[in-house]
């Protein structure tokens, strides 16, 4: 499910040795994910175009039918071309997109054996406060949209080679759930590009530090079956329980009324969406107006500055103009007297007689 800490898993082994793609392809920070979503931008499309064409999103999951997967010719040839591609860039190669959760039955006939599922879990009360702070979606169907990705998950993935891992014991134990991660991709035994993961590298991935939304107190927006969905996850995660004892019916109830308001829920919230998103570009861009004004005053203070400085150097060379002037002037007129002293002694010398 979204905001589980896929993106901080996805880090982790990115940072082991497992390739998701050229820095190009993947999907760059944002405000909710500072440090990038890890998730190639190709790839993503592809999900989005199928849960379209079924008439849903990601907040609002369509009721996935094989068949109709299997009748989507151009995306499926797509599909491959970019499997293909991933495997001769990367050797060992991953992709991460929460949406694939709801999608399994378009992509497993696609992806050779052997393969392996990582699971993200976090309790639906983070996964809800999270989403309500991002997106406005409301705990209910926060926790209907959570408890829909994990049941699909369960449904779709038994007999599969899964490993689920807890957003909380990551945090709390990072070298310990990278040694899991590590340990399950190196199965089978032989796959030599898992022997080169470093583990402590995946360790040293984890931000702690960015982690918000802590679970406290009782959760009450539960849907039938979904607590016991989430502790036999969590049994999973610790070690307790093998996958295949994950129960694959507990989906919640749906009807065509049910179905209707979740529509209209995910498309106000996408509207929500814009309008914040639209809200915060204005924002930004007054902020930023702003910030130019105050840039501008500055430079304008520092130019009036300059400029009185320059004022004051002319002044003081003025000065020392007019008092070189006055010293000319000074040496002119002592030289005119001597030169007329000379004129006039130079004349009486000519002519003695002269009284001038």
């Amino acid at each position: 499910m979204h905001r589980s800490g896929t993106s901080m898993v996805s880090r982790m082994l990115e940072a082991g040795g497992v390739f998701f793609g050229s820095k190009e392809k993947l999907a760059g920070p944002s405000a909710d994910n500072v440090l990038g979503f890890w998730e190639h931008e190709e790839l993503r499309q592809i999900n989005e175009k199928l849960l379209s064409l079924m008439q849903g999103s990601w907040r609002n999951p369509p009721q996935v039918d094989a068949q109709i997967c299997a009748q989507q010719g151009n995306l499926r040839a797509e599909a491959e071309q970019l499997i293909s591609q991933l495997s001769k860039e990367g050797g060992f190669w991953g992709w991460k997109d929460p949406r694939t959760s709801l999608l399994l039955p378009f992509w497993k006939p696609l992806l050779k054996q052997p393969r392996h599922w990582v699971v993200c879990l976090r309790h639906p009360q983070e996964v809800a406060e999270s989403l309500y702070q991002r997106n406005g979606i409301s705990y209910l169907l926060s926790s209907f949209l959570w408890q829909e990705y994990l049941a699909s998950i369960c449904q779709q993935l038994q007999g599969e080679a899964v490993l689920v891992v807890a957003y909380a014991e990551v945090l709390k134990s990072p070298l310990q759930q990278a040694n899991r991660l590590a340990a399950f991709l190196r199965k089978p035994k032989d796959s030599h590009e898992a022997s080169k993961l470093n583990v402590e590298k995946m360790a040293a991935a984890v931000e702690g530090h960015l982690a918000h939304h802590q679970c406290h107190g009782n959760f009450t927006a539960w849907w039938p079956g979904g607590e016991e969905l989430y502790e036999q996850l969590q049994a999973c995660a610790c070690d307790q329980k093998p996958w295949s004892a994950c129960a694959q019916s507990l989906r919640p109830p749906r009807d065509s009324a049910f179905s209707e308001l979740m529509a209209e829920s995910a498309h106000l919230s996408e509207e929500l969406d814009i309008a914040v998103h639209a809200n915060k570009d204005r924002t930004n861009e007054t902020l930023l107006a702003v910030q130019e004004r105050e840039t501008m005053e500055a430079e304008l203070e520092e130019l009036k500055v300059q400029l009185q400085q320059a004022e004051d150097l002319i002044c003081q060379r003025n000065e020392e103009l007019e008092e070189l002037q006055a010293q000319m002037d000074n040496l002119l007129s002592r030289k005119e007297v001597r030169v007329g002293q000379k004129v006039r002694h130079l004349v009486r010398r000519l002519n003695p007689k002269s009284t001038s």
